[in-house]
């Protein structure tokens, strides 16, 4: 059996930040956010309600609940607040996180890579 690999540049760059961060690729909330970040990307309105607009789609194609889409997305942000580059979450979220929490929510994590890769992307093409 072959199995073909094809990634487009968006998915490469989502897939590399998300290391960068240090997500772990075996987690679940790692493909669910990997995916919600395309999503958001390729539609900001689809932020105005994530529990209706985003998390049905990624359920659905998993086969899943949208409690389990959220719940293991936030487990992702978790394990790359413990694990991840902290300088990196401090360039990337700044101010944004939560200092109570010392973590980004699921919305903040998810809105603020896709906006940070689509501003890398028009900074190379001017």
């Amino acid at each position: 059996m072959k199995i073909e690999f094809f990634y487009n540049d968006l998915q490469k760059e989502i897939v590399k930040l998300l290391h960068e961060l240090g997500v772990p690729a075996h987690i679940k909330g790692y493909q669910f956010a990997r995916d919600a970040i395309e999503i958001i990307y390729l539609d900001e309105s689809t932020t105005d309600n994530f529990k209706k607009l985003i998390y049905p789609v990624i359920a659905n194609k998993f086969k899943t609940t949208v409690y389990n889409v959220e719940r293991n997305i936030r487990h992702a942000i978790e394990v790359s607040s413990n694990r991840g580059n902290c300088y990196l979450l401090e360039e990337i979220f700044g101010y944004s996180i939560d200092s109570e929490k010392a973590k980004p929510t699921n919305s903040e994590f998810l809105v603020t890579i896709a906006d940070k890769i689509k501003m890398d992307h028009r900074k190379f093409k001017l």
